[in-house]
Protein backbone atom coordinates (compact mmCIF):
# COMPACT_ATOMS: atom_id res chain seq x y z
CA UNK A 1 0.00 0.00 0.00
CA UNK A 2 2.46 2.32 0.44
CA UNK A 3 4.05 1.64 -2.85
CA UNK A 4 0.52 2.53 -4.30
CA UNK A 5 0.62 5.83 -2.20
CA UNK A 6 4.04 6.84 -3.66
CA UNK A 7 2.99 5.81 -6.89
CA UNK A 8 0.09 7.85 -7.02
CA UNK A 9 2.18 11.04 -5.09
CA UNK A 10 4.91 10.47 -8.30
CA UNK A 11 1.77 10.44 -10.72
CA UNK A 12 -0.71 12.91 -9.96
CA UNK A 13 -0.41 16.57 -8.53
CA UNK A 14 -3.51 17.63 -6.70
CA UNK A 15 -4.41 21.57 -7.29
CA UNK A 16 -5.40 21.87 -3.39
CA UNK A 17 -4.53 19.40 -0.71
CA UNK A 18 -6.48 16.64 -0.61
CA UNK A 19 -7.70 13.82 2.14
CA UNK A 20 -7.72 10.36 0.79
CA UNK A 21 -8.81 7.27 2.58
CA UNK A 22 -6.90 4.11 1.77
CA UNK A 23 -8.01 0.64 2.26
CA UNK A 24 -5.50 -1.82 4.20
CA UNK A 25 -4.89 -4.10 1.28
CA UNK A 26 -5.09 -4.48 -2.26
CA UNK A 27 -8.70 -5.65 -3.26
CA UNK A 28 -7.55 -7.31 -6.35
CA UNK A 29 -4.70 -8.84 -8.42
CA UNK A 30 -3.57 -9.84 -11.94
CA UNK A 31 -0.59 -11.07 -13.54
CA UNK A 32 1.17 -11.14 -16.83
CA UNK A 33 3.45 -13.55 -17.77
CA UNK A 34 5.82 -13.97 -21.23
CA UNK A 35 9.12 -14.38 -22.10
CA UNK A 36 11.49 -13.08 -19.95
CA UNK A 37 9.40 -10.67 -17.31
CA UNK A 38 6.76 -10.99 -15.06
CA UNK A 39 4.54 -8.59 -13.67
CA UNK A 40 1.76 -8.30 -10.68
CA UNK A 41 -0.01 -5.52 -10.60
CA UNK A 42 -1.99 -4.80 -7.40
CA UNK A 43 -5.51 -2.59 -7.55
CA UNK A 44 -5.74 -0.74 -4.56
CA UNK A 45 -8.29 1.34 -3.34
CA UNK A 46 -8.41 5.32 -1.65
CA UNK A 47 -11.38 7.46 -1.71
CA UNK A 48 -10.89 11.01 -2.34
CA UNK A 49 -12.84 12.87 1.05
CA UNK A 50 -14.19 16.14 -0.44
CA UNK A 51 -17.16 17.98 -1.28
CA UNK A 52 -16.10 18.39 -5.20
CA UNK A 53 -13.80 16.25 -6.63
CA UNK A 54 -10.19 18.24 -6.72
CA UNK A 55 -8.50 19.43 -9.76
CA UNK A 56 -5.48 16.70 -10.95
CA UNK A 57 -2.42 17.69 -12.96
CA UNK A 58 -0.37 15.04 -14.54
CA UNK A 59 3.44 14.66 -13.61
CA UNK A 60 6.49 12.26 -14.04
CA UNK A 61 4.81 9.80 -16.59
CA UNK A 62 1.20 10.36 -16.14
CA UNK A 63 -0.53 11.80 -19.76
CA UNK A 64 -4.04 12.90 -18.91
CA UNK A 65 -4.82 12.36 -15.33
CA UNK A 66 -8.16 13.31 -14.38
CA UNK A 67 -11.63 12.10 -12.87
CA UNK A 68 -13.59 10.09 -15.19
CA UNK A 69 -17.17 9.23 -15.50
CA UNK A 70 -18.21 5.30 -16.10
CA UNK A 71 -19.79 6.55 -19.47
CA UNK A 72 -16.01 8.29 -20.21
CA UNK A 73 -14.08 5.93 -18.92
CA UNK A 74 -16.63 3.69 -21.71
CA UNK A 75 -15.85 5.79 -24.52
CA UNK A 76 -12.16 5.37 -23.68
CA UNK A 77 -12.47 1.95 -24.30
CA UNK A 78 -14.21 2.22 -27.17
CA UNK A 79 -11.29 4.75 -28.88
CA UNK A 80 -8.53 1.78 -27.21
CA UNK A 81 -7.32 4.98 -25.06
CA UNK A 82 -8.11 2.98 -22.15
CA UNK A 83 -7.64 -1.14 -21.36
CA UNK A 84 -10.66 -2.79 -21.55
CA UNK A 85 -10.15 -4.55 -18.22
CA UNK A 86 -9.96 -0.97 -16.11
CA UNK A 87 -14.38 -0.37 -15.97
CA UNK A 88 -14.44 -3.50 -14.33
CA UNK A 89 -11.45 -2.94 -11.85
CA UNK A 90 -13.23 0.27 -11.39
CA UNK A 91 -16.49 -1.13 -10.67
CA UNK A 92 -15.62 -3.77 -8.45
CA UNK A 93 -13.99 -1.17 -6.10
CA UNK A 94 -16.94 0.89 -6.06
CA UNK A 95 -19.50 -1.89 -5.18
CA UNK A 96 -17.43 -3.47 -2.85
CA UNK A 97 -16.51 0.16 -0.72
CA UNK A 98 -20.26 1.32 -1.07
CA UNK A 99 -20.66 -2.06 0.70
CA UNK A 100 -18.34 -1.81 3.61
CA UNK A 101 -15.97 -4.68 2.27
CA UNK A 102 -12.69 -2.33 1.86
CA UNK A 103 -11.52 -1.51 5.17
CA UNK A 104 -9.34 1.20 5.92
CA UNK A 105 -7.27 2.28 8.84
CA UNK A 106 -9.68 4.77 9.81
CA UNK A 107 -12.40 2.12 10.66
CA UNK A 108 -10.12 -0.71 12.20
CA UNK A 109 -9.55 -2.07 9.00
Amino acid sequence: MEGARRELHEEVQFASPVQLEWSTDPFCTSDSISDGYHYLIAQCFAECLAEEPPLVMSSDDADDAQWWTFSEIDHLIKNKKATPGIEGVIRRANELSKNGMLPTASDGG
